[in-house]
């Protein structure tokens, strides 16, 4: 059997996708250089770690080569902040490798769908970010060890992981989201719009308020319960893209409130903080993505119901109709459109506009009879 060779990729094609790399590994070096520079450090393990989550969706829309730009980029950074080449080595195939891992389960699944609207997509990506969390942690530490730095074998691991698995909870959604589709695909009715707008200065109040106002300990865990009812607003009445972008903007509030000692979480330790400010993300993220995926599965599974009786009640050859209980209708199958004429469909609620004169009254006193009842 002939086999026929694989075609190189065009020149045009070699050429941006070596831009999307050098663009890629460009973002993650800024975003490597401020978490280095700005965190608190454990050791030599950084408590906040912005750029991982960004990776995580990336990769996964992009492919997997754009893995050599995360190598490259904490390398580069490493070495440019003081680490020896040994470390940095290390430390990039660390960070590498947890995204890696992060994302494998969730290519090599066919089924898997990045705009997390179903409940087991929700849980394939929150066990791939474990999995890759612990993963890069595991690695950071045995690194450190075979370096000679480490006093602590599993607080480095925990550390490093919890910092990814942050980054991965709080960020990866927005880019998965946001980056799989078509920005919008239809418009939204007014009233939607209004209640976006509304949620949106809710979010932005709230999150002010929890995450960057002045510490107060009496109020502090019922300013924490303050957005989960928020949150659930987002997951409940509209889709994943918008609880992701969300999620993104409160972890952004949350880690500078701790990094400023500002918000609930702020203490005399900011390691302390930003600990609390993980954990915090890690369980609601995930519980706030897990909420809306079941929303969006129901709310699509009564449209496809509705759509099926809908299409039953067409095909029927008999007049189906059905109204509210203030005796409104709402719904008249294609024969009743075709026996009362499309200008009748608005006024077929008072009886004497589609019935005989003579059985207008009696008709209209059953009707209201019906309704009462």
């Amino acid at each position: 059997m002939r086999h026929e060779p694989l075609p190189f990729p065009s020149k045009r094609a070699a050429f941006r996708h070596a831009g999307l790399l050098a663009c890629f590994s460009l973002v993650y070096a800024l975003g490597a250089y401020v978490s280095l520079t700005a965190s608190p450090s454990r050791g030599s393990v950084a408590l906040f770690w912005v750029p991982g989550g960004v990776a995580l969706g990336l990769v996964y829309l992009r492919g997997m080569s754009l893995l050599a730009g995360v190598w490259l980029a904490v390398l580069a950074v490493n070495l440019y902040l003081g680490s020896n080449f040994s470390l940095a080595f290390m430390f990039a195939l660390c960070n590498t490798a947890g995204v890696a891992v992060a994302v494998y389960p969730l290519r090599s699944r066919g089924g898997f769908q990045p705009g997390l609207k179903r409940f087991h997509d929700v849980l394939l990506f929150a066990g791939g970010a474990f999995l890759g969390s612990a993963v890069g942690g595991t690695l950071a530490a045995l690194a450190l060890r075979l370096n000679g730095e480490l006093s602590g074998f599993f607080e480095t691991a925990f550390h490093w992981g919890l910092a990814e698995l942050l980054s991965f909870v709080a960020f990866a959604p927005f880019y998965l989201t946001n980056f799989s589709g078509p920005w919008f695909k239809r418009h939204w009715p007014f009233r939607r719009a209004i209640e976006f707008i509304v949620l949106t200065s809710t979010v932005f109040f709230f999150g002010a308020m929890v995450f960057l106002g002045h510490p107060d300990d009496l109020g502090r865990y019922s300013r924490i319960a303050i957005l989960l009812p928020v949150l659930l607003w987002a997951g409940l009445r509209f889709n994943p893209r918008v609880l992701s972008a969300f999620l993104k903007v409160l972890a952004i509030a949350a880690i500078l409130g701790a990094l400023f000692g500002r918000g609930v979480f702020s203490s005399e330790s900011v390691i302390a903080s930003l600990v609390e400010v993980q954990v915090y993300f890690v369980v609601f993220g995930i519980s706030s993505l897990l909420i809306g995926s079941i929303s969006y599965e129901r709310a699509t599974l009564a449209r496809e119901r509705e759509n099926h009786l809908r299409n039953i009640a067409n095909a029927i050859p008999e007049l189906v109709w059905t109204s509210d209980p203030e005796g409104r209708v709402t719904f008249l199958n294609e024969q009743s459109r075709d026996y009362f004429g499309p200008e009748e469909v608005s006024a077929y609620a008072p009886w004497g506009a589609v019935l005989h004169p003579s059985d207008a009254a009696l008709s209209e006193a059953a009707w209201q009879n019906g309704l009462r009842a």
